[in-house]
């Protein structure tokens, strides 16, 4: 696609039609490109208005198709018939285990209404299946091993209330309530799944405040998936958590409550375990086979509304390319952003690139205490707990990096966040800035860990990294506790940034660093859709 090319010609075009305002001009043609690119389409026209124009005759990306009909009876089972019975209490692992492998594909796994039990996670896989639960509760009673774990491609997983009894934060797979995860390393990527209608909410034991485990919905190493309508409240961690190399997807129509951290995160995880345990030379002599495996790009999250978290930020991007994050409503975040964009040294996270942040509604940053809080949540946490505000602003957007990885020919220029469209947000009651950019520049910091095991201490220092392309446009700050736009790092020609538009209780509000003009910004691509 020869985005580069069509963003010249825009410019070009722009100026001429703009007259006496180039800058506007050029800032027009980058805004109608990132529309143009928002969900796919734009190539072969050198014509960004032409373009823009055709583009709105495509259907959105957010559109949803019907619910699938159920099939003949031939390909339909029971999970009853494999003696697994609704509402007795009894424990119905092996039944459904069995009526799983039973499975063949375009075979469809219905659950009657009413509650059935497991003891340990449930395993998908067959490829090209259905289970529909309609009516019916999946009840996980294993804090360890709870999951509804999708392990092959084309599965659906429609309309089920998933409950569990758990009151300990875990971060596996199969510690979610419904995980999308392949076999193995060698298994290849999961294409085609869908988690539509379902519900993941707390259960009613003695430990069943909370609903997962880890993550509500976990999504790992899986292309052209839809994540959709679904709600989850009260998991132990993120709600929905999209990592390891997922792509091609969309996240959209979710209703996320009271987790435990981010409500809908996008992570891309660069290192292989902690900050301490691989070299920047380790790291950056594998970023390529890693970038091919291990990042996440071309994801719509839309539609989605998240409040409420004691933990965490609402919508983060913590590694990722080519992403659109638009329409969604983030309220009553406690502890930091509303939406964060970032590059995070301390899990050698990817940087950020090319991002769309579009149409959200954000309100109560940091305003406001949380609803709800596990009663062991401050166990084994030190003091102060509960933690303070982080005084992230509504839109937080920062980049931290080891020195070593900024000394590192491979790392240096990947480390940070650049090409981001910022456009037409509502930010609302704030504790601090409506914006906030570039938290760490300018000054260092170390990092320090004492191995558990041989009492070996590993330093590492770090600041912040390259911010460049960041366009904040027509946003509507209000009732901020700070600055409209709090840019902690010195923007520069070859790392600019645009401001332009904004307003504040109503008046137009800019700040001094912003410098630059409109460049391309390619967010989540989707074919036949925009």
């Amino acid at each position: 696609m020869k985005m580069q090319q069509e963003h010249r010609s825009g410019r070009q075009r722009g100026t001429r039609r703009a007259g006496r305002h180039p800058a506007a001009a050029r800032l027009v043609a980058a805004i109608l490109l990132a529309v143009l690119a928002a969900c796919g389409g734009g190539a072969g026209s050198n014509e960004p208005l032409e373009a823009a124009e055709a583009q709105q005759q495509l259907p959105s990306c957010a559109a949803l198709p019907p619910l699938p009909l159920q099939p003949a009876m031939d390909k339909r089972k029971d999970v009853t018939a494999f003696g697994a019975v609704p509402d007795d209490e009894g424990d119905d692992t092996q039944a459904i285990d069995d009526a799983l492998k039973s499975l063949k594909e375009g075979d469809w796994l219905v659950f009657p209404p009413g509650r059935y039990k497991h003891a340990r996670s449930l395993q998908v896989r067959t490829a090209n299946v259905v289970l529909w639960g309609d009516g019916a509760t999946l009840h996980a009673t294993n804090p360890n091993d709870m999951a509804l774990l999708v392990r092959r491609s084309g599965v659906g997983v429609y309309r089920f209330t998933l409950t569990a009894d758990t009151d300990r934060r875990l971060s596996a797979p199969w510690q979610a309530r419904i995980a999308l995860y392949p076999d193995g390393p060698g298994s290849g990527v999961l294409v085609g799944n869908i988690v539509r209608g379902n519900k993941v909410l707390p259960g009613r034991g003695p430990g069943g405040a909370n609903s997962a485990s880890s993550a509500g919905i976990f999504v790992y190493r899986a292309h052209d998936f839809l994540v959709a309508e679904n709600r989850v409240e009260r998991s132990l961690a993120d709600g929905i958590h999209v990592t390891g190399g997922s792509a091609h997807g969309r996240v959209l129509n979710n209703t996320v409550r009271e987790t435990g951290d981010d409500m809908i995160a996008i992570v891309s995880y660069l290192g292989q375990g902690g900050w301490w345990a691989e070299s920047a030379q380790q790291v950056g002599g594998a970023y390529e086979t890693r970038r091919s495996t291990h990042l996440v790009h071309n994801v719509l999250v839309e539609g989605n509304a998240v409040s409420g978290q004691y933990w965490g930020r609402g919508i983060t991007v913590v590694g990722g390319e080519h992403l659109t994050i638009r329409r969604n409503t983030i309220a009553d975040t406690p502890h930091a952003a509303g939406i964060l964009l970032a590059r995070e040294q301390g899990y050698v996270s990817f940087g950020v690139r090319h991002v769309l942040v579009r149409d959200n509604i954000i309100q109560r940053v940091q305003t406001t205490a949380p609803a709800y809080r596990p009663p062991k949540f401050c166990d084994g946490k030190p003091a102060p707990c509960p933690p303070s505000p982080s005084h992230h602003g509504g839109v937080e957007v920062h980049a931290l990096a080891f020195l070593d990885e900024l000394s590192n020919p491979a790392l240096k220029d990947r480390v940070g966040v650049e090409h981001v469209l910022i456009e037409g947000n509502a930010v609302t009651s704030t504790l601090a800035a409506g914006a906030r950019l570039g938290v760490g520049s300018g000054r260092t910091s170390t990092l320090e860990r004492r191995d558990p095991h041989t009492g070996v201490v590993s330093r590492r220092s770090y600041t912040g990294s390259r911010l460049a392309g960041i366009m904040l446009v027509h946003n509507r700050f209000s009732q901020v506790g700070g600055a409209a736009l709090e840019v902690l790092h010195q923007p520069a020609p070859s790392q600019p940034l645009l401001c332009q538009g904004n307003t504040l209780d109503g008046a137009v509000t800019t700040n001094g660093k912003c410098l630059g003009d409109g460049w391309p910004v390619i967010g989540a691509q989707f074919e036949g859709c925009r």
